[in-house]
């Protein structure tokens, strides 16, 4: 019996470990060291993370050894072959100096997981940043954006700012002195976005070269951020045909946005399962109704629907499908995998129920 008890031990610790080894295997990486930063700078850290299993996965809890840095889940269900990140943003105006924090994400769903993320910075008190961030917000592409900060010091009475650095090559610096007296120096700095920066979410750093006789100490990031739009775009940006039966007709509406009134000329479809009907009257905003009847061949659904208008650019909108057909007994289509993939026979037959 004590053989038995001692064996059945064992194989929990082993399904346990190899349960943690999962989990840990889903993120990109698990810790990030912001170096140095400002005094009211806004700092935050994306660790994210994808789904490979075979099950949906339910994060519990995402929580902060620290007060000083607060987290924050983007799903708390992440369905198989969903991304997701886990968001750890630190409390500049509050705290100084060295600080770090371990974010734990409590998985209960299909097993019991945890998975431990670290966060590390030193926070300057002599240098503040106002505001904490150079956001450019929303800018249409092919147009030009500008966005100023002060940055201000005290203490020593020959600090300077010697350099302004980003990896970024569509953003540009300037940097002016305001002030100089009695300790204290206030820089303002103008960040331009340059008009052929592509399409898509911008989110980089400029750094701050200083006089500052310590390597760590002379280089301060200031966060940037931006969306550039393109002229021409589509909501939802991946078209989701979802999870459909054999036979099944599933409709759903795809919304193209211009500033100025077009036409849509044409939309072609992945294969012959899809069909679209779609306005001939010009318009700013036009609503493409997209059919799909699934076929009995299950498996994964993919392509693109390329939507031609008349717009003097002649530019073809490429709008990524993706789905699944499910086989006759609606269940999905998925190779086994390994222990690490929660294919193993620990878990095997369990399914989680979905909020």
């Amino acid at each position: 019996m004590r053989c038995v008890c001692f064996a059945m031990i064992c194989w929990l610790a082993g399904a346990a470990a190899e349960a943690q080894d999962w989990a840990t295997a889903m993120f990109d990486h698990t810790s990030y060291d912001f170096g140095t930063v400002a005094k009211a700078a806004k700092v935050e850290h994306h660790f994210p993370f994808k789904n490979d299993s075979a099950y949906d996965i339910h994060i519990a809890t995402v929580q902060s050894s620290c007060s000083c840095t607060q987290p924050e889940l983007t799903k708390q269900w992440v369905r198989k072959g969903e991304a997701a990140e886990v968001i750890a943003r630190i409390d500049t105006r509050t705290f100084n100096g060295r600080r770090e924090a371990t974010v734990r994400v409590t998985i209960d769903q299909p097993v019991q997981a945890e998975v431990q993320l670290h966060v590390y910075c030193y926070i300057r008190s002599d240098i503040v940043v106002n505001p904490g961030e150079i956001n450019f917000g929303s800018v249409d592409r092919g147009s030009k954006a500008s966005c100023k900060v002060v940055v201000s010091y005290a203490g020593r009475s020959d600090w300077r700012i010697v350099d302004v650095q980003s990896g970024e090559e569509h953003l540009s610096a300037t940097i002016v002195q305001l002030s100089r007296g009695f300790g204290q120096v206030a820089y303002e700095l103008t960040i331009e976005l340059k008009d052929d920066m592509p399409e898509g979410y911008l989110k980089d750093h400029v750094i701050l070269v200083t006089n500052d006789p310590t390597p760590d100490s002379a280089r301060v990031p200031i966060a940037v951020e931006g969306l550039v739009l393109a002229p021409l775009s589509a909501k939802p940006a991946l078209f989701s045909v979802g999870a459909v039966k054999p036979a099944e007709i599933v409709t759903k509406h795809l919304v193209i946005q211009e500033k100025v009134p077009f036409r849509i000329l044409s939309v072609a479809v992945p294969d012959k399962r899809f069909q679209a009907k779609y306005p001939s009257l010009p318009g700013t905003v036009q609503s493409v109704a997209i059919t799909f009847q699934a076929d009995d061949k299950p498996g994964e659904v993919v392509g693109e629907l390329l939507i031609r208008t008349d717009l003097s650019t002649g530019e073809t909108l490429k709008v990524p499908v993706l789905g699944e057909v499910l086989d006759k007994d609606g269940r999905t289509v998925v190779p086994r995998r390994t222990a690490a993939g929660l294919g193993t026979s620990t878990i095997d037959g369990w399914r989680p129920v979905g909020p």
